[in-house]
């Protein structure tokens, strides 16, 4: 072991709930520097399941210390409910924003193109659609996708 890694050893970290779904996540945390550990053994926790977080106090109850959750997703609103101020909670949010915005820009795209029309012709016909070129856009939103879009466009 090297004098740096023996001064900061590996971020001792937990990914749960185990339903093999989410492998990813744990070849993530060690490709990131991370230690996967035993909950028991995490000062860190990924949580791995966004339709179970009901689980989430039950598997922190008695575990302080684990003074970090990660929550792999942006959208956090079922986690609410179980947020507090003794840990740091962290989330995915503007994780999505440029796909997003990337596959907004290509729905918006095709429909201005008429891309369904064409897709369902069985014979040449009318050119139909019109070009993005000197066309205005009005966008509501001011996120992270939006961002993303404004700078596609």
């Amino acid at each position: 072991m090297t004098d740096r890694a023996e001064a900061h050893p590996a971020p001792r970290i937990a990914v749960e709930p185990k339903s093999g779904r989410f492998e990813s996540l744990e070849e993530a945390v060690q490709t990131g520097g991370g230690q996967v550990v035993p909950i028991d053994e995490a000062a860190a926790l990924v949580w791995a399941d966004p339709e179970l977080p009901h689980h989430l106090p039950d598997t922190l109850d008695g575990r302080d210390g684990i003074g970090w959750v990660a929550l792999p997703f942006a959208g956090i609103e079922p986690y609410v409910p179980y947020l507090d101020h003794a840990r740091v909670w962290t989330c995915a949010r503007g994780v999505y924003a440029r796909p997003v915005a990337e596959h907004a820009l290509m729905l918006g795209l095709a429909g201005l193109r008429g891309l369904a029309t064409y897709a369902r012709a069985t014979t040449w016909s009318e050119p139909e659609g019109r070009n993005l070129v000197d066309g205005r856009i009005t966008i509501l939103g001011a996120g992270g996708i939006t961002s993303e879009l404004i700078g596609l466009l």
